[in-house]
């Protein structure tokens, strides 16, 4: 059967929230303005769709209190509302009519309200709940001229605009923010996009409004658990904060998730947008298979959980857990037990110290890692804090965008003077991996002759002439390849010959091309050109053939190289490229050349440029690295000559001072 609005249930009587600060009033004014402005809009999906959205009594009690309690100068108290409810709650129709009437009955001219989620796919969500809801209201689609291809619905008579962000938090300081509309805050997997959208971003508006939605989570360590225990603090009244509206609907730990009547308790519209059948359901399937019983928690119950499904209890895992110290273990036996992976896994290797005596407990030492250039990347993708863990010291990272093999091969030497590994346990295929990436090893840069020898077939083969520039600069600046790709018109100042490094471009087979933020924070930087540098991009800007319509990648065009088509280019594009030129090298060619790949232009350049005597700390600038041992100690293949070569060029100076001396003594004598 289709619900009606008689079966919503409404709020008989409005008691203002017991946060009100002292001073401040309710206007019945105002929140009967948000309501009705809400009222006028439409259901866009299911069995409501086409209705009007009659706000049910725990919506229109947030409502009423957001909107209706200002301050004594007449602006609201909550500038952040923190609501915590379980999933089909209604939350994307709420957020989207919150954000329709920030941006279009709040009277802010020029507002700017944003829309942001952990994806710009998620952040759409609610965006497309908007257009749905503007469609179908004759007075809205009159006055606001949608976007679409930016993701902005603009309000003609104010100048105020809704617009989604994308989730890279980098491109997002300097907005002047009048609301944001953050949908499924705990599924954020780092701080950066919350902190740079709330703080200080709206300090030039008078009442801002940061309006963030979201089920529970089962992170600890996220940002959404952080606003969370500051809204149960302020709800437990440890903590006060005027400014800070918080709800949540939620079940108690110690609640028996199996009753009826916990479920009401955690589903406010329970027998409205969710049957309490389905529930049952739910909860008999989590019954009979305990994999499922943390997920209906979490997001039927909206209880923070430890893990997403229940594997072990982690009572029993948290037993588990005492101090270990590496420095009293070592020269002691132990097993080790190594599991490769490439690009998609973590590489782990665990040591093994059995107990010595009766009483005595196993003692576990893990070590992991996973590909550098990747980091970002999976933080976003897994939800898991990788980032926080490698600046912890849990999770270490190889350069590149694959985990490098001979790296951890020299780190478990070391392991092994310290300690006594008797045995290794491991993968056949991770071994295999490992001998042929180390037998490849000593290419990783290659020499300056080979350099040449491929550069200059390049540049006068037909086929790929028109790739020398973009190979070129690659071998001369030691750029990551998706930085290279990344790079538009704005990037480049010819004048003063600098290349900004902000931004990176990725592409995934199910996500196509976007951008992302630099991999480290050391990666954003501002490299100088080198004449023959300078020149290279003189060359590319003179070739470049702006295509009919610029392609647009999460607000960034004019890229600088594009491919045939007038797109831009991207990483694989660059890979196939080298490695197609390298074989068309050696079919017509006695001389083979090695492997050559974007990244082996980065271990070249970094090698040549430590070899050439500039500082460690400037190659690192340079570079981008996050750690002067990555610098030192993974690029830099220096040996026994380039060492004689450093002594020599130290020695030459030397008697060159000494000589200048004895000099300007003469001279004073």
């Amino acid at each position: 059967m289709r619900k009606e609005a008689a079966d919503i249930r409404k709020l008989k009587k409005y008691k203002p929230t017991r946060f009100m600060a002292e001073g401040s009033a309710y206007n019945r004014e105002l929140a009967d303005l948000a309501v009705s402005f809400i009222g006028c809009l439409k259901h866009t999906k299911g069995e409501w769709y086409g209705q009007n959205f009659e706000l049910i009594d725990w919506q229109e009690q947030i409502i009423r209190d957001l909107f209706g309690i200002v301050k004594p100068n007449g602006y609201r108290q909550f500038n952040t509302a923190y609501i915590e409810i379980a999933k089909k709650q209604g939350k994307s129709e709420l957020a989207a009519a919150v954000a329709l009437l920030l941006t279009c009955g709040d009277m802010e001219y020029g507002g700017e309200v944003y829309g942001c989620a952990s994806d710009r796919q998620q952040a759409s969500i609610v965006f497309d709940v908007a257009c749905g809801m503007v469609e179908q209201c004759p007075a809205l689609k009159s006055r606001i001229k949608p976007v679409l291809s930016q993701k902005r619905l603009i309000y003609k008579p104010l100048g105020s605009f809704y617009q989604v962000l994308s989730a890279e938090a980098y491109t997002k300081h300097g907005l002047n923010v009048h609301a944001v509309v953050f949908d499924e805050l705990h599924a954020q997997p780092n701080r950066q996009l919350y902190d740079v959208m709330t703080h200080g971003s709206g300090d030039a508006r008078k009442q801002p409004l940061y309006f963030l939605i979201t089920t529970a989570g089962n992170d600890v360590n996220s940002i959404c658990y952080e606003v969370h225990q500051k809204a149960r603090d302020i709800l437990d009244g440890r903590k006060i904060d005027p400014t800070f509206y918080p709800v949540i609907y939620g079940a108690d730990e110690a609640d028996d998730w199996t009753s009826p009547k916990v479920w009401k308790k955690a589903n406010p519209s329970l027998g409205i947008t969710v049957d309490i059948e389905k529930l049952e359901a739910a909860c008999e399937s989590a019954r009979q298979n305990p994999a499922e019983e943390n997920l209906f928690r979490q997001l039927r119950l909206c209880q923070w959980v430890k893990q997403a499904v229940r594997w072990m209890p982690m009572e029993k895992w948290d037993k588990c857990a005492f101090a270990v110290d590496p420095e009293a273990l070592q020269g002691r036996a132990c097993y080790g037990g190594l599991d490769l992976s490439s690009t998609t896994d973590i590489t782990a290797f665990v040591l093994v110290f059995p107990p010595e005596y009766e009483g005595d407990k196993y003692v576990i030492l893990p070590f992991f890692w996973i590909p550098e250039d990747n980091l970002d990347l999976r933080v976003r993708r897994d939800h898991v804090p990788y980032d926080v863990w490698e600046k912890q010291g849990y999770l270490k990272t190889t350069e590149g965008n694959v985990v490098h093999y001979g790296y951890i091969e020299k780190f478990i030497e070391r392991l092994g003077e310290r300690f006594n590994i008797r045995e290794i346990a491991f993968d056949r295929w991770g071994a295999v991996q490992m001998v042929l990436i180390n037998d490849s090893s000593k290419r990783d840069a290659v020499e300056p002759s080979v350099e040449k020898r491929f550069l200059d077939f390049v540049k006068n083969d037909e086929t790929y002439r028109e790739c020398y520039d973009g190979m070129f600069i690659l071998f001369k600046t030691g750029l990551r390849v998706s930085e290279l790709s990344g790079l538009t018109l704005r990037d480049i100042d010819m004048k003063e010959r600098t290349i900004n490094i902000n931004h990176q471009l990725q592409t995934t087979g199910h996500k196509g091309k976007y951008i992302e933020e630099t991999k480290t924070n050391a990666g954003t930087r501002i490299l100088p050109m080198t004449e023959e540098v300078y020149e290279a991009f003189q060359r590319v800007l003179a070739n470049r053939k702006a295509p009919k319509v610029e392609q647009i990648i999460d607000g960034y065009s004019g890229f600088l190289f594009l491919d045939r088509r007038g797109k831009a280019m991207v990483s694989y594009q660059w890979e196939k490229r080298f490695q197609r030129a390298v074989e068309k090298h050696n079919k017509e060619n006695k001389r083979k050349l090695p492997k050559i790949t974007p990244h082996i232009c980065r271990h070249t350049y970094c090698t040549n440029m430590a070899k050439s005597g500039i500082s460690p700390k400037t190659l690192q600038y340079l570079m981008g690295h996050s750690s002067i041992e990555v610098t030192m100690n993974v690029y830099t293949h220096l040996g026994l000559a380039d060492a004689k070569r450093e002594v020599d060029r130290l020695e030459a100076m030397k008697e060159i001072n000494e000589k200048e001396q004895a000099g300007k003594w003469f001279r004073m004598a």
